[in-house]
């Protein structure tokens, strides 16, 4: 069941309207939608996005890696980051969806999300 409300930001970044499930088919596909707070950096400084999905027993069923540029600087920059993951020969099961985020020049200055997601 998508999602309301007035914001259509995620078009800009999205082929699906956003929800709250958490379970899939095999087959079907994640999309996800986050905002980054960039604080404190300055211009040309990069953030490493590293996506990935993890079974239970910790294998990996899908990783990718991103850079995003900070274009300029001040006090804080908002990133919009989108990714869509095909769950084509990913297995039934519980997985873990996990979005980190840190910035290159300090890889001590990162966040994480993780969403606990399943596969049917």
């Amino acid at each position: 069941e998508p999602t309301g409300g007035a914001d259509r930001s995620w078009k800009e970044v999205l082929a699906d309207p956003p929800t709250a499930v958490r379970a899939f088919a095999a087959g079907d596909r994640v999309s996800l939608f986050t905002e980054i707070y960039d604080n404190g950096g300055k211009a040309g400084d990069q953030l490493e996005i590293t996506t990935s999905i993890r079974s239970d027993a910790g294998e990996t069923a899908f990783t990718r890696r991103e850079m995003l540029s900070r274009k300029d600087g001040g006090k804080s920059v908002t990133h919009q980051y989108g990714e869509t993951i095909p769950l084509t020969g990913v297995g039934p099961g519980r997985y873990l969806l996990t979005v980190d985020a840190r910035r290159t020049s300090n890889p001590a200055h990162h966040a994480s999300r993780q969403i606990p997601i399943s596969v049917r």
